[in-house]
């Protein structure tokens, strides 16, 4: 877990005035791969690792964040997943195949 401080700042101009008028400003946050969201890459690189490479559906990956302490709830890792395939590269050229698509020989015995 990283946690990321950014401080509140006002201007010496603005020390003068009123508390109404003072302008607050604040640092922006840093980028994250998806927009406005939580998961930064090395979580969502994790969730997607164990869904294409290590064949590991959510609620088990949900089950094992658990263990250490994570709650994230099924519908969290349901749209970091949806919002994660619209900027993707394909997956398929990495070993996620149907079971449909895969040929099977039967050897005459």
């Amino acid at each position: 877990m990283q946690r990321t401080i950014r401080h509140k700042v006002i201007s010496r101009e603005d020390t003068d005035r009123n508390a109404e008028e003072k302008t607050i400003r604040i640092a922006p946050l840093p980028p994250t791969p998806i927009e406005h969201g939580m998961a930064g890459a090395s979580l969502l690189a994790d969730i997607i690792l164990g869904k294409y490479l290590y064949h590991l559906p959510f609620h088990r990956q949900i089950n094992r964040f658990r263990e250490f302490g994570l709650r994230l709830p099924a519908s969290t890792i349901g749209d970091w997943y949806e919002k994660y395939k619209k900027i993707r590269i394909n997956p398929r050229a990495y070993g996620d195949r149907s079971e449909a698509s895969c040929r099977i020989r039967v050897n005459p015995i």
